[in-house]
């Protein structure tokens, strides 16, 4: 939900304390003594020794208004300062006050026996794919019914692409019980099952790619016998599925491949093996001499990022079929799923939620399991500052780990951080890092997902 929507947004940030804003300015004091000979710094001079805009300077600088701690901290490192907790303070606001007396409420609601929490209800973990009987799905429409039909048509072709722990998966799985209750046959395959070793070379990785979808199907592995080196690696894969696989099987197959954009940094062999994709997809719906065998094969895509490489668009299969790209939830799936907890919220308590970590189902569905186990409140929740026990720290810590490992994507991602506008970045950096769900990117232009990542992230960049 767009931030400027909201009518009753909590005012976030840190105020200056007295110790704080007179370690400033003595700094600023003796700038001006010994590089400027004296002479004041104006707005416009601090601005561009900061980085940050001359109104958010004068902000600082006046200690009476609110701004972000990490801008505040890039304003004492301008002067080779460090911020310590006694330079700033964080108000308390209405708002504060409004939620703790809700807590309030609704410790007194317990106390005298009102039911808030069904004790009835079994609650899912919020980790990976939520289960089919789970009552804790919430459906993405059109989406979800536009896949259900679809998969049904001969020569299917669905790409589901969103970022990280976003629901594909999930997605993914009711799409295929859909098949099966029409008594298709479905084999899932994750990309990421395959050692280092698979990608050495085209022919080797179509063969694993092949033995695996054999083998899934319950079929004896035939490579060596349908596999001739003369035809070339993608006419021995057509092959092994015509000749073998569509003509022992009598009735549909889903074909469902995920984590597919993990061979995109394996550019000859993704090229060939996307085309490879394509070509099949062509044969199942348009047809060729072999076309009823062919029509019985439905291939689902799922992959987290945008295709970065160099395709063909006559070969690639990110441009027909059904593309699927997940969205957040909305507010209204946020207070639908909030329900299902049993907890007794209304819009502006789910506000002060998206307020902080957006409308990413991973997180919203963390938070309202931690919340409704009462293991955290809503306000110590938005308003912790350490992650040590924070329900978030193992996920942010693991992408922590990752982004060390990764300096060019460490590098972009600080830069996102810090910026106080939407800033432009190399477009494979974007792709990845909204794939990992820490950005929007749009247009060349990234900002933070969420709140959440920029307090995180902003204390240890």
């Amino acid at each position: 939900m767009p931030l400027d929507h909201r009518k009753r947004k909590r005012k976030r940030g840190v105020t200056l304390t007295s110790v704080g804003l007179q370690k400033l300015e003595e700094a600023r004091s003796l700038t001006e003594i010994n590089k400027n000979r004296g002479v004041r710094l104006t707005l416009e001079d601090l601005s561009e020794m900061v980085g940050i805009a001359p109104d958010t300077v004068m902000r600082v600088f006046a200690g009476e208004e609110r701004v972000d701690k990490h801008t505040l901290r890039r304003c004492f490192q301008a002067f080779q300062l460090d911020l310590n907790p006694s330079d700033y303070l964080q108000p308390r606001t209405d708002l504060d006050k409004e939620l703790e007396d809700f807590d309030d409420s609704l410790a007194e609601n317990l106390a005298t026996h009102v039911p808030f929490i069904d004790t009835s209800v079994i609650l899912d973990l919020p980790k990976g794919q939520v289960p089919l009987e789970s009552s804790f799905y919430i459906d993405r429409q059109p989406f979800e019914s536009r896949c259900q039909e679809v998969i049904q048509e001969p020569g299917a072709l669905i790409r589901i692409k969103a970022p990280k722990q976003m629901g594909k998966t999930s997605l993914m799985a009711r799409i295929l019980s859909t098949a099966r209750e029409q008594d298709y046959l479905t084999v899932t395959l994750s990309l990421r099952l395959a050692d280092e070793s698979i990608f050495l070379s085209l022919e080797r990785f179509l063969k694993w790619f092949c033995a695996c979808m054999s083998q899934s199907l319950g079929l004896p592995n035939r490579l060596a016998e349908q596999w001739d080196e003369i035809f070339g690696n993608n006419y021995n894969a057509i092959n092994y599925f015509e000749k073998y696989i569509l003509a022992s099987i009598d009735r549909p197959i889903v074909m469902a491949l995920d984590d597919i954009d993990c061979i995109f940094q394996h550019q000859k062999i993704a090229s060939d093996f996307l085309g490879l994709l394509r070509a099949m997809h062509e044969k199942a719906k348009y047809g060729d001499g072999n076309s009823e065998a062919w029509q019985r094969l439905r291939i689902i895509v799922i992959h987290s990022t945008e295709v970065y490489i160099a395709l063909n668009s006559n070969q690639s299969p990110f441009n027909v079929g059904l593309s699927v790209d997940l969205p957040e939830f909305t507010q209204s799936q946020v207070l639908d799923l909030a329900h299902r907890h049993q907890l007794d919220w209304d819009n502006f308590k789910v506000n002060y939620l998206m307020d902080y970590v957006g409308g990413h189902p991973s997180l919203i569905r963390q938070a309202l399991y931690s919340i409704t186990r009462k293991e955290i409140s809503l306000i110590e929740l938005v308003g912790t500052s350490s992650f040590a026990n924070h329900i978030y720290g193992e996920c942010l810590g693991r992408l922590w780990e990752y982004l060390q490992q990764q300096p060019a994507l460490l590098s972009a991602f600080s830069q996102v951080v810090k910026a106080s506008e939407p800033l432009q970045i190399d477009s494979i950096q974007g792709f990845l890092l909204k794939s990992l769900g820490l950005i929007h990117f749009q247009d060349g232009m990234g900002t933070p997902s969420c709140q959440l990542c920029i307090e995180y992230f902003s204390d240890r960049i």
